[in-house]
């Protein structure tokens, strides 16, 4: 952590080891895709993003689920949570997931933010993306956003973009979303 005037930069490095192989197993079936914008972090303010395969979500997690509730443990606490495992099966969450079929990764990068004396957004540049296998799909969903507007965008197919209307967005801001390849992006 170092902060410089009016700057705070944070970075670390987390390890985690897994020695159970079956574990490993489970949790390398739903690795995804992580957007290659949000990997370098030197030229904007802040990115996040996730790989996972949603389509392995579900089933990899019965799998740990399966594990867990199945190994043996002598420790009261661990027989306890076991024990409250078995009244939930993550096969439940399949019935949420239809809609995330497909996706195998999503990020977002801050690139430029201001505020003007009304703490409104004067300037902000972003990009978000999901990569899916299916993006058309995916950017059909928005006609169950109900909010005027959104629920009338359509994407086009062809690479080009559009113009998001948001409300809430002042009209010198221009948001725009476009499927690139095998990804949906909004800036």
């Amino acid at each position: 952590l170092e902060v410089k005037g009016n700057t705070l930069h944070n970075a670390g490095d987390l390890i985690l080891e897994l020695t159970n192989e079956a574990a490993k197993t489970e949790l390398g079936k739903m690795r995804g895709h992580l957007p290659l914008h949000t990997l370098k972090a030197s030229d904007k303010l802040m990115s996040v993003s996730t790989g996972l395969d949603m389509d392995q979500l579900v089933p990899a997690l019965t799998g740990l689920w399966t594990q867990f509730t199945q190994a043996p443990y002598s420790c009261a606490e661990l027989v306890e949570l076991q024990n409250k495992a078995k009244e939930q099966s993550p096969a439940m969450l399949a019935m949420f997931m239809g809609m995330a079929q497909g996706i195998k990764g999503a990020g977002i990068s801050f690139y430029d933010f201001e505020l003007d004396e009304m703490m409104m957004p004067s300037k902000l540049s972003f990009l978000v993306s999901v990569a899916t296998e299916n993006p058309t799909t995916l950017a059909g969903m928005t006609s169950m956003i109900p909010m005027p507007g959104l629920n009338e965008l359509v994407i086009p197919t062809d690479g080009s973009s559009v113009v998001v209307p948001l409300p809430m967005v002042p009209p010198s801001i221009e948001i725009k979303a476009a499927i690139k390849g095998k990804h949906l992006v909004v800036y």
